[in-house]
């Protein structure tokens, strides 16, 4: 019998999650809080979602008491039904998703993650490489292109809105067009010229000069930036409203105490974050404006 992708990472999660407690040992585990459930959009492929989210879950669970169990939706269809039977207490999207789905949320105890910079917008660049003879959006015409994941508001949804404010239709304009995964992949496929542009995070502007990350895996000034998106609010973490108070306080109040300290830089930096802050009214504006 053939075990779906979905089904295999649920077990993976679960039995990670069950090594985890048994190594903590079973006493007082009769009182143990309800566990916790959070969905989050996916960046990249699921599986590299889970693995960056992973330590964030492990935090959570220690702050908590609450065992944490992460759900990273393959489709809308999938993301739907977790929010709208209650199956998800806690969802981490992007603002244009966010916004579509905002009736089954509460309207309190909303959080935007804060980019790398600590600010609360960002926005994207779209990227050639530097021996690209593509110098301006226009030239995208017969081009391929990499934009993110379908749930990306600034790498796809945004990304599509340049090059329409630009006279191009990505249907018909494009020699070919496709959702590609993290920023890192999308800066690669553009640089082995799998793909003649793409979008990515504005973050990785840091990686486009003569002294990018040891990590980064293209060579200084191997990419440069043609074109930028108008910057939307940063990704939001909600609250669905089946999900228990207590359990609520708990988690917000643990996700607000992180810091890009030496305690947590490492966690956030796998969240690409500097940490969390209570949204603003004003940046939910913005977002019902774009996106409603």
């Amino acid at each position: 019998m053939k075990i779906s992708k979905s089904l295999r990472l649920t077990l993976l999660i679960c039995l990670s999650y069950f090594l985890l407690y048994t190594s903590q040992g079973m006493a007082g585990s009769h009182s143990l809080p309800p566990p916790v459930t959070i969905t989050i959009l996916p960046c990249a492929d699921i599986v590299t979602t889970y693995k960056k989210f992973y330590p964030l879950a492990v935090f959570l669970q220690n702050e908590t008491g609450s065992k944490v169990i992460i759900k990273v939706p393959k489709d809308w269809e999938e993301l739907y039904h977790l929010i709208s039977t209650g199956e998800t207490d806690f969802v981490y999207q992007p603002p244009h998703v966010y916004v579509q789905l905002e009736k089954y949320y509460k309207k309190s105890d909303i959080l935007t993650a804060l980019s790398l910079r600590g600010e609360r917008l960002h926005h994207a660049l779209l990227i050639v490489r530097s021996d690209s003879d593509i110098h301006k959006v226009e030239d995208l015409r017969g081009k391929s292109l990499l934009f993110g994941s379908e749930f990306s508001t600034i790498k796809t949804v945004a990304g599509k809105a340049l090059l329409q404010r630009h006279g191009i239709n990505y249907e018909k304009d494009l020699l070919e067009f496709r959702y590609g995964g993290s920023c890192d992949e999308i800066a690669l496929n553009v640089y082995l010229k799998a793909a003649d542009a793409g979008f990515v995070c504005d973050h990785v502007s840091r990686n486009l000069s003569s002294s990018p990350d040891k990590t980064w895996p293209i060579p200084p000034n191997g990419l440069r930036v043609i074109g930028e998106t108008e910057e939307c609010p940063t990704w939001i973490f909600s609250v669905v409203k089946s999900a228990d108070a207590s359990t609520v306080s708990a988690v917000i109040r643990a996700l607000l105490s992180l810091r890009a300290t030496q305690n947590h830089k490492a966690l956030l930096k796998d969240i690409e974050s500097w940490g969390f802050a209570p949204i603003l009214e004003s940046d939910l504006l913005i977002l019902r404006k774009k996106f409603l």
